[in-house]
């Protein structure tokens, strides 16, 4: 968890330095146009490669939390358990997932 929160913090700086600020996006930023500085940031395979990876990251990270969460408020026993790490390991794919889908789809030209 330590290694992996230090890594979504450091992805969430570069992420703001990227989409926000523009001072590491080298693809052409525009100022305010999210849509046009997403399709040009995606459509290098090392910063789709970056995004993925963090989103993995992010993945286990609220695997763990989600897990840690249902502990701490007392809601584990051993009946519930198997249901709840279910539970923990859908909300993290789910999320996951659905953050990987954009850069994948810019870059496979599904959007563009």
């Amino acid at each position: 968890m330590l290694y992996g929160g230090f890594a979504i913090l450091a992805f969430v700086i570069y992420h703001i330095l990227h989409m926000t600020t523009g001072n590491l996006h080298f693809a052409g930023f525009e100022e305010g146009k999210v849509y046009q500085n997403v399709v040009n940031a995606f459509g290098q395979w090392h910063v789709t490669l970056i995004y993925a990876v963090a989103m993995f990251a992010l993945g286990m990270h609220l695997y763990h939390g989600v897990w840690s969460f249902c502990q701490t408020v007392g809601i584990d026993n051993p009946e519930r358990n198997a249901g709840l790490r279910i539970l923990s390991k859908l909300a993290a794919f789910v999320i996951a997932v659905g953050f990987i889908s954009v850069p994948v789809a810019v870059f496979l030209g599904v959007l563009s």
